[in-house]
């Protein structure tokens, strides 16, 4: 061997060698930070005839537990998704008017944060547990699921009017004049800095 080849060998080596150091030595990702208090101060009149985010992460966690106990009673395995920590959830009307939180728009501009830790594991776990149901699985749990939610016993209420009178409200909020003007100078102050939104949702659903 020569030893230019030895030579570059050794190189190679070391490189390789050096590898997982610099993974090792990678910084993680800053962690998302918990919904600011901007955001749980939002409240609506509606918001006490409604479901909290914490009322809907019990149902989520309860139907999840009968669902598992009615493929169990099959002879079907279904392992449960891990609970969201309250702390983690997104508050109701975070985002009705756009980012309110200075520490997230610092962080992630107009768009939507990431979820926080306990929510993105059982997001992930859902994703995984469906990738990895068979045929039999799948038909057996809508049906698990049709049953537990019939087994509720919840008195039927008209959600699609709610909703018609949630959506209602929000638009007439929008023509409110004092939101008119405080948009129209979001608006001119970020045209002065190059981006042209109407409005702070405009900015949200925009790709940049």
């Amino acid at each position: 061997m020569s030893e230019m080849s030895a030579r570059r060998r050794r190189r190679v080596a070391a490189l390789l060698a050096a590898l997982p150091l610099a993974a090792a030595c990678s910084s993680p990702p800053p962690p998302v930070p918990p919904p600011g208090e901007q955001a749980r101060a939002i409240s609506l009149p509606f918001d006490r005839y409604n479901f909290t985010p914490a009322d809907l992460s019990v149902f989520e966690r309860a139907e999840d537990l009968l669902v598992g106990d009615c493929m169990r009673s099959r002879g079907l395995a279904w392992e449960t998704l891990p609970p969201s920590a309250e702390e983690d959830l997104e508050p109701p009307n975070r985002r009705r008017y756009g980012v309110v939180e200075p520490e997230i728009a610092r962080r992630y501009g107009y768009h939507v944060a990431p979820d926080r830790p306990s929510v993105a594991r059982r997001s992930a776990a859902g994703e995984s547990r469906t990738a990895s149901l068979s045929e039999q699985q799948r038909r057996a749990a809508c049906g698990c699921l049709a049953r537990a939610r019939i087994g509720q016993g919840a008195p039927k209420v008209d959600s699609a009017l709610f909703n018609q009178l949630i959506t209602r409200t929000f638009e007439q909020s929008r023509r409110e004049a004092e939101v008119v003007r405080v948009f129209r100078a979001w608006s001119a102050c970020m045209r002065a800095e190059g981006w042209r939104y109407d409005d702070p949702l405009t900015a949200i659903a925009a790709a940049r």
